[in-house]
């Protein structure tokens, strides 16, 4: 059996008479994936003989999948020993004698998903660092499936991820239809969700009663296709996807969380941008909105200052907001169905007797209790805050004083540049001979520096203002280097 050594590393010719002929279940054109637990994806082509080629008579282990004109399509293993290898670009593997054999499982074998691995192909992954605001690329190898959904512009797929293992390792990946797309939307979708996220643990931080996240995405290059088309990859989740509130002026008030949310990021950004359009299964979500207050970056459906003044106009603060202590923006929600209430009877059953009497008490008192408890927990979670507050409040002022400082040198530096320039101005006006090194020395001298280091000055540089800067640069110590102020 010969099979070429450039990717895809395909059956050339079957030797006659071989016991990979005999098997006839090699056929030319099928594709050799693995040899002896090694993938040939990880091989480069000049390195694939080295991989196959052993001590003559040896076995070795081969994985193939079947070429595309054979149907059905699907993979299989196959042992034979190891003939002479030839030159030319060409590997040797099938031998004149022995008998094939077959590895066959003792039992069934059942795995986690259902992806055909055979059909794995090789993928650029760029990730997004929101903290540094730099991008990274990786080499992996991915198994796509069929579109199991199609929109207008994209279709979604299934895909595994083979460096990774079990849920980590599923993603679903957006398509474009248009081969002409602008790929830098993917780029500016996957910046986006992944600042969301870095906002999702800031607000988690703050300890709310329910934490949120957002899922990972990352852009994906499928090199081995034609084009090597861009595609935006995030993590696979079960469940039931909901949209609790857009891009405008609507909001799901069913939920507290995703709303307390929008409000939390435009505080904690400083009021310079603010996270909407929320929707996902739980408070596990996706493909987010960032408005900026300047409009600019975060795609088409950023909004600018409009969409944040529209959407803090109907947001109505929270029992989440509240805890968060964050700053209303002139409403307040009443109770709903979806808050934690204690609702009346239906009318149909009474307490009645001393028994009623008495968990009617008990139920006032456990709850007076609770909320007593929760009034001092609110009071430690305030007094936490204060210190944390103070301890910022103390790094600003140090903060401030430095910068104070660094203020009052340049003003300094820039105060003496100042007098330099005037007292140059001056001698200037007296001298009544240029060019007289004399008359130099003795401005020089006049201005307080010594007469021997003015002359020597005057020598080296036959020029006034040149030695008064030697003059000074002798007689003062250098200038400290500051810091730009931003």
């Amino acid at each position: 059996m010969v099979i070429t050594e450039r990717t895809p590393y395909k059956v050339l010719q079957l030797v006659p008479g071989g016991p990979v002929d005999k098997t006839q279940k090699v056929q030319i054109g099928d594709i050799l994936v693995e040899v002896d637990g090694v993938r040939l994806d990880k091989v480069p082509g000049d390195k694939v003989r080295q991989v196959i080629i052993g001590p003559e008579g040896s076995k070795v282990t081969m994985q193939f999948k079947e070429g595309q004109k054979r149907t059905p399509a699907g993979a299989y293993v196959i042992i034979v020993l190891r003939a002479s290898p030839k030159a030319g670009g060409e590997t040797r593997v099938d031998a004149e004698a022995g008998t094939p054999a077959h590895r066959t499982p003792s039992k069934k074998i059942t795995y986690t998903d259902d992806f055909d691995i055979t059909t794995a192909e090789r993928a650029v992954k760029i990730q997004y660092d929101p903290k540094k605001g730099e991008w990274a690329r990786s080499l992996i190898n991915v198994a796509v499936k069929e579109a199991f959904a199609a929109g207008a512009m994209r279709t979604a797929h299934h895909m595994k991820d083979l460096t990774r293992t079990g849920d980590e390792s599923r993603y679903v990946l957006k398509l474009s239809k248009d081969a002409n797309e602008d790929t830098q939307i993917y780029f500016d979708d996957v910046a986006m969700q992944m600042d969301a996220k870095m906002y999702a643990d800031l607000y988690n931080r703050r300890k709310p009663p329910k934490k949120v996240d957002f899922l990972a995405a990352h852009v994906l290059q499928l090199v081995e296709r034609e084009g090597e088309p861009i595609c935006g990859v995030e993590s696979y989740i079960e469940g039931e996807y909901k949209k609790f509130n857009n891009n405008w002026d609507w909001s799901d008030d069913q939920r507290n969380t995703p709303q307390a949310f929008s409000h939390f990021t435009w505080e904690a950004s400083g009021h310079k941008i603010l996270i909407c359009d929320i929707q996902g299964v739980g408070d596990l979500w996706t493909d987010p909105q960032i408005h900026t207050i300047d409009g600019n970056g975060y795609g088409k459906g950023n909004m600018g200052k409009e969409g944040i003044d529209k959407f803090l106009k109907a947001h109505k603060c929270n029992a989440i907001c509240k805890w968060l202590k964050l700053p209303s923006t002139g409403q307040l929600k009443q109770s709903t169905g979806a808050d934690t209430v204690v609702r009346p009877g239906d009318g149909h059953t009474t307490l009645a007797g001393t028994a009623g009497a008495k968990i009617v008490a008990a139920r006032a008192e456990l709850a007076g209790q609770q909320e007593a408890l929760a009034q001092q927990q609110a009071a430690l979670e305030d007094e936490k805050r204060k210190l944390a507050a103070m301890a910022e409040e103390r790094d600003l002022q140090k903060a401030k004083q430095e910068m104070e400082a660094v203020q009052r040198e340049r003003e300094k530096l820039k105060r003496e540049k100042e007098e330099l320039a005037r007292m140059m101005s001056e001698f200037d006006a007296q001298r009544s001979n240029q060019g007289d090194k004399g008359s130099d020395v003795d401005a020089l001298v006049a201005m307080g520096f010594d007469k021997t280091k003015a002359q020597r000055a005057v020598e080296q540089t036959q020029n006034l203002e040149a030695a008064v800067a030697l003059c000074i640069e002798q007689s003062t110590p250098p200038a400290k280097v500051l810091p730009a102020i931003p």
